[in-house]
């Protein structure tokens, strides 16, 4: 048959694959099956621009294919042709288009003073750098059981300064950390660092 003047009609099916944090997104792309019997294979073209594809793939006689290493916040564009045992190939499918998104940080919370040993003369103030959180804890232990001293929506606290000579003797070690809640409830906590009051 001359795939040259055929258009296929596919259906597709896109899924963005979420990778780990660090690698480009892959996107798979599925379609129904020519039944012509000199079918060779297809080609899938695909680029940022509608009917404008800056790439192609030869897949073969197969069905589905993942497009991999695409780039994260953008639109691509997808097309499919096939091509028959005598190297015809047929015009465009219908054109599919499917938005990457934008890997979002891996949540964390990160730690920033007092620094880790540091000899603290006064009422220290407590401040934490954190991605994907919406809500905070903080924590300080003198060695047994942790209290929270801090909850809210801030990056930065500092202990209630009467509760601070009350309960943290001179020449003790403060122990402290960092609880942050995502906007989906899930709760995650930095390292524990310490600190020394003098």
């Amino acid at each position: 048959m001359n795939y040259m003047r055929k258009v296929i009609l596919v259906v597709f099916l896109l899924v963005v694959m979420y990778p780990a944090s660090g690698f480009a997104a892959a996107i798979l792309v599925k379609w129904n099956a020519n039944t012509e019997s000199d079918l060779a294979g297809y080609k899938i073209y695909y680029g940022s621009q509608p009917r404008t594809y800056g790439a192609s793939v030869n897949v073969g006689k197969v069905t589905s294919y993942q497009l991999g290493n695409v780039s994260t916040g953008r639109t691509y564009y997808i097309a499919l042709t096939a091509y028959d045992t005598s190297g015809n190939e047929s015009g465009y499918s219908t054109e599919s288009s499917v938005y990457v998104p934008a890997q979002q940080a891996a949540p964390s919370i990160t730690l920033l003073t007092p620094k880790q040993g540091e000899l603290v003369y006064s009422n220290p103030l407590f401040t934490w750098r954190a991605t994907g959180m919406v809500r905070y804890k903080v924590l300080i232990s003198m060695g047994k059981s942790y209290y929270t001293i801090y909850n809210g929506t801030g990056t930065s606290c500092r202990m209630v300064a009467y509760l601070w000579s009350l309960f943290v003797p001179s020449g003790s070690t403060v122990y402290w950390y960092v609880e942050g809640t995502s906007a989906n409830s899930l709760v995650y906590r930095s390292s524990v660092t310490y600190f020394r009051k003098r």
